[in-house]
């Protein structure tokens, strides 16, 4: 079906890995710009970012299990529980997994974020085109509706990706930097 946000991505592992781009990117977006959105997608295929983010994903799913059970004996016993294995305290233990999870997700938007700006710098690198790589950004934000800037609160704990405003930030300081050598 035919969406009106614009977007690309990288799936699948190994002989199925595809790079998927939207049909509202493919006739929106200029051949220069939609280059730009290609090598970002790229990088992230050339860079092995998927295995890193799954391996980081396993060792703080790790990490979150082993502090829950260090945490919900003392939970359990406090709340009156004959242990954390009573049945009675599966909500609680539920809700201790999630606030640990959520505690967890600055490691990971942090991660993330360093690959997409990564992601960014190989784009605009490879293309040399660091005005498509602008003009892809601002349209991406027009037609998807995205915030341009955020509190660095809700940066930290709830954003994955560099904002909009960051993005172009980064293109533009490059091409300033290039222009200047």
């Amino acid at each position: 079906s035919k969406t009106s946000t614009a977007n690309a991505m990288i799936t699948g592992t190994g002989n199925t890995r595809r790079m998927i781009l939207g049909d509202t990117l493919l006739k929106s977006f200029t051949a220069d710009e939609i280059e730009a959105v290609m090598a970002h997608e790229l990088a992230h295929h050339n860079f092995r970012h998927m295995p890193q983010i799954l391996l980081l994903n396993s060792l703080i799913g790790m990490l979150s299990f082993w502090l829950l059970s260090l945490i919900a004996p003392y939970v359990a016993e406090w709340l009156g529980y004959v242990n954390s294995s009573d049945p009675a305290f599966l909500p609680m233990l539920m809700i201790l997994t999630l606030t640990i999870m959520m505690l967890m997700e600055p490691i990971t938007n942090y991660h993330t974020r360093t690959l997409e700006r990564q992601s960014d710098r190989y784009a605009v690198e490879v293309t040399g085109k660091p005005e498509a790589f602008i003009r892809a950004m601002a349209r991406l934000a027009d037609q998807n509706l995205a915030v341009l800037r955020v509190s660095p609160m809700e940066y930290i704990w709830f954003w994955d990706h560099p904002t909009i405003g960051q993005r172009i930030e980064f293109a533009e300081s490059y091409q300033q930097d290039a222009r200047a050598e």
